[in-house]
Formats: C-alpha cells, sequence, structure tokens
C-alpha cells in the first residue's frame, strides 16, 4: 500500500478512477511579495551600512597609525637633539642630522662643526625623557606640527652634575621616506 506524502486532497477523475494531486499555485500572494521585497531591501541596507562602516574603521585606523609613527619619530629626533654625549660629539651631530629636513638641516648642518667642538670641549654628557607629545596640526602638504614637553639630566665641565632642564618645543616635522624628520625647533616660553 503507497502512503500518501503530499498534504493536498487527492482528486479522483471518474472516467479513470486514477487519483491525481491538484497543481501547486505558483504565484505568492500580495502580502507575501510585500514581505520578500522588505526583506531584500533591509537586507541591501545592512550590507551598505556594514560596508560604510568598514571603510571608516579602516580610515580611522589609518589616521591613528599615522598619527603614531609621526610622533615616535618626533620624539626620538627631539630626543636625538637634547642628549649630547662627549664620548661621542660626531656620533650625536650625525644622529641630530638623521633626524634633521628643511630650514632645521640647513640652520645644523652650517654650525655642525661649533657644535661637535662645544660638546667636546665641555664634557657634556645628558641623558633625557620625553615627557609628553602631541599634535597641534597638520597641513595639506603632509607636515605638521608637534608640541614636546622634555627633561634633561646634564652633566659638564662647568659643574653641572646630574642637573635637569626642562624643554618645551614646538616643532615643525615632515616626513622623509618612511621617516619623520624635524623640519623647524622653535623653544616655546
Amino acid at each position: 500500500m503507497l502512503r500518501r506524502t503530499d498534504p493536498r486532497p487527492a482528486i479522483t477523475d471518474p472516467d479513470t478512477e486514477e487519483t491525481q494531486t491538484p497543481p501547486r499555485r505558483r504565484e505568492l500572494t500580495l502580502r507575501a511579495r510585500i514581505g520578500v521585497g522588505a526583506a531584500a531591501v533591509a537586507v541591501a541596507a545592512l550590507v551598505a551600512t556594514s560596508v560604510g562602516l568598514a571603510r571608516s574603521h579602516d580610515a580611522h585606523v589609518a589616521a591613528a597609525d599615522h598619527d603614531l609613527a609621526l610622533l615616535q619619530g618626533t620624539r626620538q629626533a627631539v630626543m636625538n637633539l637634547i642628549t649630547p654625549s662627549a664620548a661621542d660629539p660626531e656620533g650625536s651631530a650625525d644622529r641630530i642630522l638623521e633626524g634633521a629636513a628643511g630650514e632645521w638641516r640647513t640652520e645644523f648642518d652650517s654650525t655642525r662643526a661649533e657644535f661637535v667642538d662645544a660638546v667636546a670641549a665641555s664634557k657634556t654628557e645628558s641623558t633625557g625623557e620625553i615627557l609628553g607629545a602631541g599634535i597641534e596640526n597638520t597641513r595639506e602638504d603632509g607636515t605638521a606640527t608637534v608640541l614636546i614637553a622634555a627633561v634633561t639630566k646634564v652633566t659638564n665641565a662647568a659643574g653641572a652634575k646630574d642637573e635637569p632642564r626642562t624643554w618645551r618645543l614646538r616643532v615643525d616635522v615632515m616626513q622623509d621616506g618612511d621617516l619623520y624628520k624635524l623640519a623647524k625647533i622653535e623653544v616655546v616660553p
């Protein structure tokens, strides 16, 4: 005996005495069409919103990474500037020049020999710490102005023994390849 699994009622043809199943209705009701359309619109809106949010997130992450690299490069260049050593005055000058660009590079390069002589003659030894750094502004050309607060401890032939010196600097920074370099330095009172 065959069992029927189709829930539709069977139709018996009186001429042939065969049982037939009625054809399925292929048309959706108006209510079903509206529901399917609304679901499709909702899914499309969710996808569009997700894509927009992902792009926005990526842009914010890229900007944060850029700012972090800019601040790290600036911190290192300023640290090289404020911590010369009589043990290697040439190396100190080289490190300063490596982190210099533009106006500052031209200025320091023209006085490099005097700087090396002064550090060696005064037997200057300096250690330092950057206390804080923040981006004051950025410009369309990719340069930025960064404010730096630092402290150094200086020992020299003039009698200073781990004498603390505070620094507040406003520096213009520009990108040179993958590095950020000091282009201008201003001491802030």
